[in-house]
């Protein structure tokens, strides 16, 4: 662990009191009980967006008002243990139990729509469009003898499977990015298909685990959450890079989602079972945890509604996206003419506070944090930026109150050129 020396003493004078809590996630009114598979998005007959939730023993939750009330949905579903949830057009699909159901009244009812499906687990439907302008419905189903990937071209009535090259058949996940299809498997990897299921191809280039919990595509970029951590593809799946920094080694990831950046690019989620919640800005090369607020230890599922990411646990938990997502966007109005290491703002704060910096040149910067004894326990930035002035943001919800120090380190600090600066501040964390 670095360390820094502190050749000055901190006095404390006063008491100073604690603001209130803020930038913490926070359970809406789903009930605790059940143990939430599986969260979705959804136009509703109104033309408003319902958020949908299939549960462990209770059905199908649906909420109208970003999770301040939520109706059960169950007419028609004979088994309550929902793992997925699809939309084509306006029909409405529900992986549950064994059997695949459907709705085309925004799940007033829902109709057996099982033909063709072997009686097996089915963990995870997906849907992409068809050359005909209708859609192409798939079903991972979780059993290496009879199970696999199955379609349905007509919105669940009947099924086929469509296995060729798929040589493991416990599929536990599925992701469509346009016509694109990917599956991830319990024990061969991912599989890819760009014909509708016809034939699959194994893309397990740098993947080191073959069991494959959750995907997420955005672009030509591709997310796999495994047994250890996050594994990431920038070319559709030929080849996976690890990613690790900032995430506890050995995390079981559940679930992966994106979101787009006003800026361009996109936010990436993990949420693990046991481990907490994480969130990257540079497609996983760094991660940092953003549990804050969260009492349960396991993560299902994500959702994006609007400005907000809500998490499946026991219940289902919200927290602004705004929140979480760390800035480092350059200031386009004024370039500055000096290295500047502003005061934190809000100081003291509970939990995130924001740090501002300048730059003049074009260098390679660093910021981390320290304790009170010059320990390095977060690092916010270390990469190439240009002239400009950024913001970034600390969430230290799982660190203790006290006193710590921000340090900024941009081109050379050895040299005592104009390209060669280094400044330490006090921030104060109070709980």
């Amino acid at each position: 662990m670095k360390t820094i020396p502190m050749l000055f003493a901190v006095a404390l004078i006063g008491i100073l009191a604690p603001q209130d809590s803020q930038g913490q996630w926070i359970p809406t009114a789903a009930p605790k009980t059940p143990i939430v598979y599986c969260l979705a998005v959804g136009s509703g007959v109104t033309g408003g967006s319902n958020l949908f939730a299939g549960t462990n023993g209770s059905g199908i939750l649906i909420s109208t008002d970003n999770g301040a009330t939520w109706n059960t949905a169950n007419t028609g579903l004979t088994s309550q243990t929902v793992r997925s949830i699809a939309f084509g057009g306006t029909t409405i699909l529900a992986a549950a139990g064994n059997k695949v159901f459907v709705s085309s009244n925004n799940a007033a009812n829902w109709v057996d729509a099982s033909t063709g499906l072997p009686s097996r687990q089915v963990l995870a439907l997906a849907v992409t469009s068809n050359a005909a302008g209708g859609f192409n419905v798939f079903a991972g189903v979780a059993d290496n003898s009879v199970g696999g990937v199955f379609l349905s071209t007509n919105n669940g009535s009947s099924w086929t499977a469509v296995n060729n090259g798929l040589s493991n058949k416990i599929v536990q996940c599925l992701v469509a990015n346009g016509t694109t299809l990917f599956a991830g498997t319990s024990g061969g990897g991912v599989f890819r298909t760009t014909d509708a299921g016809s034939n699959w191809t194994a893309v397990n280039n740098g993947l080191e685990y073959n069991v494959v919990f959750s995907l997420s595509a955005s672009g030509t970029n591709l997310f796999a959450g495994t047994m250890s951590t996050v594994y990431v593809s920038a070319d559709n799946g030929a080849n996976w890079t690890k990613s690790k920094s900032g995430m506890n080694v050995g995390t079981l990831i559940r679930c992966v989602t994106t979101s787009p950046k006003a800026t361009g690019g996109v936010n990436v989620f993990a949420g693990s079972q046991g481990g907490g919640i994480y969130y990257s800005g540079d497609l996983g090369q760094k991660w940092s945890d953003v549990f804050t607020g969260f009492t349960d230890t396991d993560v299902y599922s994500f959702a994006v509604l609007g400005g907000t990411l809500f998490a499946a646990s026991g219940g289902v938990w919200k927290r602004p996206l705004a929140e979480m997502t760390t800035s480092t966007e350059v200031c386009s109005s004024e370039m500055p003419g000096i290295f500047d290491l502003s005061q934190n703002y809000p100081n003291p704060f509970n939990p995130a506070t924001e740090i501002t910096f300048s730059l003049s040149a074009k260098v390679r910067a660093t910021l981390r944090i320290y304790d009170m004894l010059g320990r390095e326990i977060a690092t916010l930035l270390d990469d190439e930026k240009g002239p400009g002035k950024y913001t970034v943001k600390w969430d230290a919800g799982k660190n203790s109150s006290g006193v710590y120090f921000y340090r900024l380190i941009a081109g050379d600090a050895s040299t005592g050129s104009a390209r060669g600066f280094v400044q330490t501040r006090k921030l104060m964390l109070l709980k």
